[in-house]
């Protein structure tokens, strides 16, 4: 048994555009402490000489049950303010927020799901055990538990169990990969795990606990993608344009993708549902001409919100915007669309298999908050991609089922783009409790970084 306790294990969940982290998993129902942009600014001496880093590098330790939007940063050597001989950092919301036209651009160091910038990458995980956490080097009793994209390469994974254990005097570390954890956390070991996040699109098969790689596929399509094809939808809006003037921009149509999207209207009259017999067909126009008709005497339906002060208004017709997904010249982009992507996958693994991945679609990552997003790829993938035959074979899907987090997970229920978190709170319940379980210091000092694959499989 670990002599660790619960409460000291730390949870890192590490994606390109934005982390999920916390510390300890005795009460399951915990949502991450903090959501971070993977993000690392550096600040010039001018500002650093003129007092304005006092601001960047306040200590706003907001937990994530009241909504921060992330935290700002430190720097990785601690400099005083007004210090001209070291670099200051500022990570996070902070680094976004340039506070003189001196200021270098800020850092993803992460950008493409691997680490493209392994400097900013440690003062990034610096800043979350140290600056967050609170966390001593010198006496540090937290094992961490890091999830990472499976695009990591061998290389990489030992790099980052090198800087743990050598940097940060980690008592322990296992590192696993978000499909596997984003089956655990809605309690399954067979599933389609389909991740739309900012910049890519992940569609990753796990069968029996084992990621399928050579079935596994990536999309250039996700919701940076929405929010340009969204900006170009609300820039036709001409009062629109005339009400924002410049705040009409792309952090505006994030804001509106986040907390406004709405696509029931593109499943309620989707032109890409197979045909019907004759009778149902007949029925099924009846009602939709009735609902057609209600809806076209209440008026058109808007979307109404207040921004910086001004109200506004916005057509429904702005959730096409989606479409981007499912037809990429859209984007425009050279690139599977996302049903094609999903049927891709799932073809690629063994043909016993496939029905239980069609019984399990999980669908994560940010775009997984948007209403109406589940209903509408259920309906393409039956137009497309399911049997339209009561005959169909035993491989032959009919239809398509969504996985969720249980019940039980109260505060995660409506949550699936924490599904990765939460299952990595599971696993580390599991993982910590046994020293043969994950690569602990012991096991380091003797084999060195190759240690990290001995028991991460």
């Amino acid at each position: 048994m670990s002599i660790v306790r619960e409460d000291s294990y730390v949870i890192i969940d590490l994606c390109s555009y934005m982390t999920r982290c916390g510390v300890g998993v005795n009460d399951p129902n915990r949502l991450p402490a903090y959501l971070i942009p993977t993000v690392v600014g550096e600040l010039s001496t001018a500002t650093v000489a003129s007092g304005a880093a006092e601001e960047a590098a306040k200590d706003d330790t907001t937990p994530n049950e009241a909504e921060p939007a992330a935290e700002t940063g430190d720097s990785e050597a601690k400099p005083t303010v007004g210090s001209t001989s070291q670099p200051t950092y500022v990570v996070g919301e902070s680094a976004l927020r340039k506070l003189t036209d001196k200021d270098s651009a800020p850092v993803w160091p992460m950008a493409s799901d691997h680490v493209d910038d392994w400097d900013r990458m440690v003062i990034f995980w610096e800043y979350i055990l140290a600056k967050r956490f609170k966390l001593k080097f010198d006496n540090m009793e937290s094992p961490v538990l890091l999830s990472v994209p499976t695009q990591w390469s061998r290389l990489e994974t030992e790099r980052t169990a090198q800087i743990f254990f050598e940097r940060f005097n980690v008592p322990g570390l296992y590192i696993a990969e978000q499909p596997l954890l984003a089956a655990y956390g809605s309690g399954v070991l067979t599933a389609l795990v389909v991740k739309i996040g900012h910049r890519y699109t992940d569609i990753t098969p796990v069968i029996d606990s084992n990621i399928q790689y050579q079935a596994a596929q990536r999309l250039e399509l996700a919701g940076q993608d929405i929010d340009q094809r969204l900006l170009e939808l609300l820039r036709k809006d001409k009062a629109l344009v005339e009400l924002l003037g410049d705040d009409l921009n792309l952090a505006f149509s994030q804001m509106v993708k986040e907390n406004h999207l709405d696509l029931s209207p593109l499943t309620e009259d989707d032109e890409t549902v197979p045909a019907l017999p004759t009778a149902v067909a007949g029925a099924t126009a009846l009602a939709a001409a009735s609902k057609k008709e209600a809806a076209d005497k209440a008026g058109p339906q808007r979307i109404e919100f207040e921004y910086k002060g001004k109200k506004i208004s916005l057509n429904t017709d702005v959730a096409k915007s989606v479409e981007v997904l499912f037809n990429p010249e859209l984007a425009p982009k050279r690139s599977l669309d996302l049903v094609t992507a999903i049927e891709r996958a799932v073809l690629q693994c063994d043909v016993d298999k496939r029905m239980a991945l069609w019984d399990c679609l999980l669908l994560t990552g940010g775009l997984s908050l948007t209403k109406g997003l589940p209903q509408l790829l259920e309906r393409r993938l039956k137009s497309r991609v399911l049997a339209q035959s009561d005959n169909a074979g035993d491989t032959q899907p009919q239809e398509v089922k969504f996985g969720r987090i249980p019940e039980y997970f109260s505060r995660y229920k409506d949550r699936p783009d924490y599904m990765a978190y939460l299952g990595a709170t599971i696993a580390a319940k599991l993982v910590f409790n046994d020293p043969k379980n994950y690569v602990h210091k012991a096991d380091y000092n003797e084999m060195g970084p190759a240690a990290i694959f001995c028991k991460n499989n």
